[in-house]
């Protein structure tokens, strides 16, 4: 979905999620914007499913059960 706020600038989809505040954010909002100082996760499409890479994630949660 694209950013509400950033309507006129490429790269405006909604990848991130601001871990703070509990939404979802574009890469502009969490660089520049609202969410410059929040924890956010990048979001990415595989295989058409929406996925958050380990190591990343693992930062913010337990994630010693999961198999790689």
């Amino acid at each position: 979905m694209a950013c509400r706020v950033h309507t006129s600038i490429l790269g405006n989809l909604e990848n991130q999620y601001c871990i703070d505040c509990e939404k979802s954010a574009c890469n502009h909002c969490t660089v520049a914007g609202t969410h410059t100082e929040h924890r956010a996760l990048t979001i990415y499409r595989h295989v058409c499913k929406e996925v958050v890479a380990l190591k990343e994630i693992s930062r913010h949660i337990d994630c010693s059960g999961i198999e790689v």
